[in-house]
């Protein structure tokens, strides 16, 4: 068995209620195989299979055949929940006396917010983060310089100067060739040599009072103001064209961070990281909220970060992820975006180079022990959810082989003890491969 697809035709993720093609290729390891059959089949009450089975016919040793011509073809319930999994059995048949179940999940819809990679942060205080294809920028209110690193490690590539010598360079975006600078102590807005730092133009920004974020949707800046509450719409001379309250609820320290996600309603979208306050002192969440460009939300489209105080975001667009970080613990991570498109249908676990994961006692107290193996380097990350599917414990990232035991503690990211139920660890590399319940009892 060599690989899954799951083609839906409007935007490669599988939503309630829409009927997706599957797609198998069939690999031969063996001996010359004929009339090989293919049956398809779920007993999840969600799902209806049908072009359920299909005749590969002949496939001799080293060769491989598909059902493309012919794919099955599976519905989702209209009222499937979001980020549901669903288990498929595939029930190869051969002359012989060939027999052999293949097992097969598939995910529908997508859950955004997930961790899937992290680095440590370079500096001191990230504000604003900005990728031009291949690199990611890193401006830090603390320091006057702007930091180009590598996206996969966190490794410091190089860096410029900030304009001015200045610190307090609260986000950056990229318009293809150079960078823009979005500075809270000048209220100005700067274009400057992606290579030197140079400053090619200035001009002061609309958002007076205090200047958080800035973006550009490859015609025009977008840019935000902490404490009117605005979004600003300029063009790249500083004219502004127009702007709007923002849609989302009003916290205390809310609006920071802008990046646009080009796969967004109408040619794309606003995306705005706001910290959350309990009055001025008390943080008590972080929110990356979609607003389209005329002004309002974008339903259902919002998630909360990891649980740590953070300012900025970015978007890279191809693998369809975003970029946030944290101050404390001082770190960037790699999340799910709203539009995820790396959705299918995947084998098992023989498959992905990783044992079962092991939970050890269950039910449990406070020391739980989470083991697991992997025979190849593949980075994988383990997370708690909780029973309505919220990320409550980041466990960690893994990437070398070998035999893998954590324990978990029974609380959450904020150190405080979570309440007695049902909780789920996920093993993930990029999606998840293995989940396993844990019954929390302190």
């Amino acid at each position: 068995m060599n690989n899954y697809t799951l083609n839906d035709p409007i935007d490669s993720i599988w939503d309630p209620g829409e009927t997706v093609d599957i797609i198998v290729d069939l690999g031969n390891s063996g001996i010359d195989a004929t009339n090989v059959m293919g049956v398809l089949s779920t007993t999840d009450s969600y799902i209806n299979i049908t072009d359920n089975t299909f005749d590969f016919g002949s496939i001799s040793n080293s060769s491989t055949s598909n059902n493309l011509g012919n794919p099955y073809k599976a519905i989702a319930n209209s009222s499937t929940p979001s980020s549901y999994t669903v288990e498929f059995n595939l029930h190869i048949t051969a002359d012989g006396g060939y027999s052999k179940n293949i097992p097969l999940t598939g995910t529908i819809g997508i859950t955004p917010g997930i961790i899937v990679d992290e680095f440590d942060a370079c500096g001191n205080k990230v504000y604003g983060l900005a990728f031009d294809g291949t690199n990611l920028w890193v401006s830090d209110a603390e320091l006057t310089s702007i930091k180009k690193l590598n996206p996969e490690t966190g490794s410091v590539l190089g860096e410029i100067p900030t304009p001015e010598n200045r610190d307090n360079c609260l986000d950056i975006a990229w318009d293809g060739t150079n960078l823009w600078v979005h500075n809270v102590e000048t209220k100005k807005i700067y274009k400057v040599n992606s290579s030197n730092g140079a400053v090619i133009t200035s001009f002061n920004s609309p958002a007076t009072q205090y200047p958080t974020g800035l973006t550009f949707d490859g015609e025009h800046l977008w840019v935000t103001d902490r404490d009117t509450y605005k979004i600003y719409k300029l063009t790249t001379s500083g004219s502004t064209v127009t702007s709007f309250d923002i849609p989302a609820p009003k916290p205390s320290y809310g609006p920071r961070c802008l990046a646009f996600e080009p796969k967004g309603p109408d040619g794309g979208s606003l995306l705005l990281f706001m910290t959350h306050y309990t009055g001025t002192e008390t943080l008590d969440s972080t929110v990356v909220w979609e607003i389209s460009r005329d002004g309002s939300l974008v339903a259902d489209h919002h998630f909360e970060t990891p649980p740590t105080n953070g300012r900025a975001i970015e978007v890279n667009s191809a693998e369809g992820i975003y970029w946030v970080n944290s101050w404390d613990p001082n770190k960037i991570y790699e999340v799910t975006g709203f539009y995820r498109h790396k959705v299918g249908i995947e084998e098992s676990l023989p498959k992905t180079h990783l044992s079962s994961l092991t939970i050890s006692p269950n039910p449990s107290g406070n020391k739980i022990s989470i083991s697991f193996y992997m025979d190849i380097d593949k980075k994988v990350s383990l997370n708690i959810y909780d029973i309505a599917g919220k990320l409550v414990k980041h466990l960690g990232i893994k990437s070398q082989s070998g035999n893998y035991r954590v324990f978990w503690d029974g609380k959450n990211d904020n150190n405080k003890l979570l309440p007695n139920g049902i909780y789920f660890c996920k093993l993930e590399s990029n999606k998840i491969v293995e989940t396993k319940k844990i019954i929390l009892i302190q």
